[in-house]
C-alpha cells in the first residue's frame, strides 16, 4: 500500500533534500580539507623552534622532536623519508635513561635542527646520526651551540645580523 505522502511526492522531496545536504557536506570537506592541507603545509614551513626546552614529560619531548623533523622537511627541504624517525634513538635515550630515572633535562631544538641539517645531507645512516645526537646531548654540545647562536641574535644584544 502506498502512503498519502508518497502519492503526493513528499518523500521524494525529503530524499532529494538529503542528497543535496550530503553533496554540500562533501563539497565542504573537499574545499575545507584542501584548505586545511595547505594551511598545515604552510605551518610546516614556518615551524618556530625554541632555543631551549625543559623536558619533564615524554609527550613534551615527542612534540619538540616532531617539530624538529617537520622543520627539517619544511624549512630545510630535506626528503621526508630521510628525516623520518631520525631522532628516535635520541628520544629513546632521553626517555629510558633520563626521564625513567626521575631526572629532567633540557634539550635545544634549534641546535638539534642545525646539526641535523648538516648530518642528513651526508650518507650517514640514521642510527649513526641518532648516536651523534645522544653524544651531543651528553657532552652538552647542543647547549654550547644554542648559547653561541643566542649570543649572536640581535634581539639578545648580540652583534649578529
Amino acid at each position: 500500500m502506498i502512503s498519502a505522502a508518497t502519492q503526493r511526492g513528499e518523500s521524494g522531496c525529503v530524499v532529494a533534500g538529503a542528497r543535496r545536504a550530503v553533496a554540500v557536506l562533501v563539497l565542504a570537506v573537499i574545499v575545507l580539507g584542501g584548505a586545511g592541507t595547505s594551511a598545515a603545509e604552510g605551518k610546516q614551513d614556518s615551524v618556530q623552534l625554541p632555543h631551549k626546552v625543559n623536558i619533564r614529560l615524554m609527550r613534551t619531548l615527542e612534540r619538540q622532536l616532531s617539530d624538529v623533523e617537520k622543520a627539517l622537511v619544511g624549512q630545510a627541504k630535506l626528503p621526508k623519508e630521510r628525516v623520518r624517525n631520525v631522532t628516535m634513538s635520541f628520544q629513546n635515550f632521553i626517555d629510558d635513561v633520563v626521564l625513567a630515572s626521575g631526572r629532567y633535562t633540557d634539550i635545544y631544538p634549534r641546535a638539534i635542527f642545525d646539526v641535523l641539517c648538516g648530518e642528513l645531507k651526508t650518507t650517514k645512516p640514521k642510527t649513526v646520526i641518532g648516536n651523534l645526537l645522544i653524544q651531543y646531548h651528553k657532552s652538552e654540545k647542543f647547549k654550547t651551540i644554542a648559547e653561541s647562536r643566542e649570543s649572536k641574535s640581535p634581539k639578545n644584544g648580540g652583534a649578529g645580523t
